[in-house]
């Protein structure tokens, strides 16, 4: 009985790996939708090589964050990935066949992640868009660690047709959101699909212990001034600063 089992779960490895693998040497030759064009060029892919070290980093794309765990991951030499599912704002994992077939050699991927796209698909008859994502083992602070894995979004029917990218961006942000704050981003974009607005100067503020010298420098001179001795008044438009001793003591 346990021999049968095994070879079931083999056969169906196999045909999985069959049925993953063909799909992905056709789509080489059908024309990518406009939406797929515009994904990818809101998500640049990664191009990965083999070198001396095995699987490495030929050119960097853009990095996103996983806000979502759970997502299952495969080594990167595996033929089958097995897709969690994005729906109703959740993640839903593969089958418990697809799962039992892929054996013990997977983990799942925890919130905080980063990862970079290796591949967009889109759907447009089943209103899914597919991206298929790998480890950044250096923006994880970890050496040769590029497990791969695939998370489907599934949309109503007839949305993708109709829909523009920001909108999926929006939906995709939701997962995988772009890492603003790394060096290694390609694409610094918000989940409206624009760069992010510069962030405006702090304002300058006082701070009691202060001297008379830094609330001068950070704001000039007072619009009036007043002098009793120990206790010097500083009076803006805006606001009285109290210095006793040359330090601020009170700010109204």
């Amino acid at each position: 009985m346990k021999k049968r089992c095994a070879d079931s779960l083999q056969i169906a490895a196999m045909l999985l790996s069959v049925f993953v693998a063909v799909p992905g040497i056709a789509a080489k030759h059908a024309p990518a939708s406009p939406l797929e064009d515009e994904l990818r060029t809101r998500y640049k892919p990664v191009r990965m090589g083999y070198g001396g070290a095995g699987l490495t980093v030929v050119e960097p794309g853009t990095v996103l964050v996983l806000q979502k765990g759970g997502i299952l991951a495969v080594p990167p030499s595996s033929l089958v990935i097995a897709p969690g599912t994005y729906k109703d704002g959740e993640i839903h994992p593969p089958n418990a066949l697809l799962r039992a077939a892929l054996g013990d050699n997977t983990r799942l991927l925890t919130a905080g992640e980063k990862v970079y796209v290796s591949k967009i698909s889109v759907n447009l008859k089943s209103d899914k868009v597919a991206l298929t994502i790998i480890e950044c083992d250096t923006c994880n602070g970890a050496e040769f660690s590029s497990y791969k894995a695939e998370v489907v979004f599934q949309f109503p029917k007839g949305y993708v047709d109709t829909a523009d990218a920001a909108k999926i961006q929006q939906t995709i942000g939701e997962v995988l959101a772009f890492d603003i704050g790394t060096g290694e981003t390609q694409t610094a974009q918000d989940q409206t699909g624009q760069p992010p607005p510069a962030q405006p100067p702090a304002p300058p503020s006082i701070e009691i212990g202060q001297t008379v010298d830094q609330v001068q420098a950070a704001f000039g001179p007072p619009d009036r001034l007043v002098n009793l001795g120990s206790k010097l008044i500083y009076v803006y438009q805006d606001r009285k600063v109290t210095f006793v001793d040359g330090k601020v003591t009170e700010v109204k």
